[in-house]
């Protein structure tokens, strides 16, 4: 039972890591303004949980 518990620990941890990643690749991509990339990213990262703005709204934000 205990390495059942570890196990799912684990499994949300790597969860949360990958949705981290997803989020600062995004951010990678709207600073080389890659809208492709960035909504490749986005697509992934929503998949996951997290949801990410529009390539538009996103690049009007760093923009401001």
């Amino acid at each position: 039972m205990n390495q059942l518990a570890m196990s799912r620990e684990g499994v949300q941890s790597v969860a949360y890591e990958t949705k981290v990643i997803l989020i600062a690749l995004s951010k990678i991509a709207l600073e080389a303004e890659s809208k492709k990339v960035y909504e490749a990213i986005a697509d992934m990262a929503n998949a996951e949980g997290v949801i990410l703005k529009s390539y538009e709204d996103a690049i009007k934000e760093i923009r401001s």
